[in-house]
């Protein structure tokens, strides 16, 4: 073989490896960024379901501190408990999965 297909066969072989690297790199980049928006998402319902919490719990309390009859209290922690167990039911009950295409269009 001559100098010039030895360099030649070398710039193909450091071009492959340079391909190899970048696809490795963006697949690595999508997971991380993937990982991250789950996270975000998970922190964001977490705080959100903290704050109503707090707000629920802060309201029966001041309810039954209040008034601490039956009727009260069957309302007070009945409604919310309602309201609760539909949410829950409702979220057991999904089925449906949005998916998209790499162009994020929805399909």
């Amino acid at each position: 073989m001559s100098g010039t297909g030895v360099t030649a066969m070398i710039c193909g072989l450091a071009f492959l490896g340079l391909l190899w690297t970048f696809s490795a790199g963006a697949k690595a980049g999508r997971a991380a960024e993937r990982q991250l928006r789950e996270m975000t998402r998970i922190g964001s319902v977490l705080l959100t379901t903290g704050i109503t919490a707090a707000v629920i719990v802060g309201i029966q309390w001041l309810v039954m501190r209040q008034n601490p009859g039956a009727i009260a209290a069957l309302v007070v922690l009945g409604v919310p408990g309602v309201f609760a167990g539909v949410t829950v039911a409702r979220l057991a009950a999904v089925t449906t999965t949005v998916r998209t295409t790499r162009r994020g269009v929805r399909r």
